[in-house]
């Protein structure tokens, strides 16, 4: 029995021999992929770890009264991905402190995750942010944009679930943003946002029936970039479309068969329409 014992301490020791012996670039790029709570935490195992989380550029917090303390002992590198999940306790005013962080040290990808009852309004530095190149914003979340908004870079924009400050918020976030490539909208009722999307570089939108009760006068999308032909009809016929659609603008239409299936459902199902814009080929 002693001879067994000593034997699985061995194995034990070799494992984490073996452990040790990696490189520290192998080590940071596995501690990497864990919650940064968790990461912070292999700090204890060994001398040699204990520095190694502080030089992290994916930070994942889920626990508010960590976050502070973290910010403040990570080396000043730069942040690839911040991702911030908040609750009913959290002050928002920290919320925008975090945000400003993640901002300076170039962030290129962010996702706010709010599951509290309060709303938690952004700071303007945020809509100025060179290096983002995608963007999350999910909850009690208020889009009150500045006059000017700068993203050169951002590709993928999801904003699911969020309030909007004005009808001029969602159009600046757009117009701020040249190069958007995909654009999810998951989204509660907003009767004071038209969703007029004009983005020649964009090449997915999704738009979740969540909008069903949506009341939308007016629709219209222009993209000239590649498409894929996509139309899938929805079980129940959203309530914007049958009692509120008045008008609906279709652009660079080319007569394809997903094209003219659309266009069947929605002068089929939108009982209020009065104009329908088929426009062909180049806008300009």
């Amino acid at each position: 029995m002693a001879q067994s014992k000593s034997k699985c301490i061995k194995r034990k020791h070799a494992s984490f021999d073996r452990i040790s012996d990696l490189p520290d670039s192998l080590i940071f790029h596995i501690i990497s992929f864990l919650p940064t709570k968790h990461a912070v935490a292999t700090s204890i195992l060994s001398t040699r770890w204990k520095q190694l989380w502080t030089m992290l550029s994916i930070l994942d917090f889920g626990d508010k009264d960590f976050v502070f303390r973290v910010l403040s002992l990570r080396k000043p590198f730069p942040v690839k991905k911040f991702r911030l999940l908040l609750h009913h306790s959290v002050d928002r005013s920290h919320v925008r402190t975090w945000i400003d962080y993640a901002v300076e040290h170039g962030v290129q990808e962010l996702h706010l995750l709010d599951k509290s009852s309060s709303t938690c309004e952004l700071p303007h530095s945020l809509f100025s942010c060179g290096s983002l190149e995608v963007l999350e914003l999910n909850g009690k979340i208020v889009l009150d944009c500045p006059p000017s908004v700068h993203l050169p870079n951002l590709k993928h924009l999801y904003l699911k679930k969020i309030k909007y400050a004005n009808n001029d918020s969602f159009h600046r976030l757009l117009i701020g943003s040249p190069n958007l490539l995909r654009l999810h909208l998951l989204n509660r009722p907003c009767n004071n946002v038209n969703f007029i999307l004009n983005n020649p570089t964009l090449e997915y939108l999704d738009i979740d029936n969540q909008f069903v009760d949506a009341r939308f006068s007016k629709v219209q999308v222009d993209t000239e970039g590649p498409h894929e032909p996509c139309w899938t009809e929805s079980v129940n016929v959203p309530k914007c479309l049958k009692s509120h659609l008045r008008t609906i603008s279709l652009l660079q239409f080319k007569g394809l068969e997903h094209e003219l299936n659309l266009i069947t459902y929605m002068l089929k199902n939108a009982k209020v329409l009065e104009r329908m814009d088929i426009l062909s080929g180049s806008t300009n």
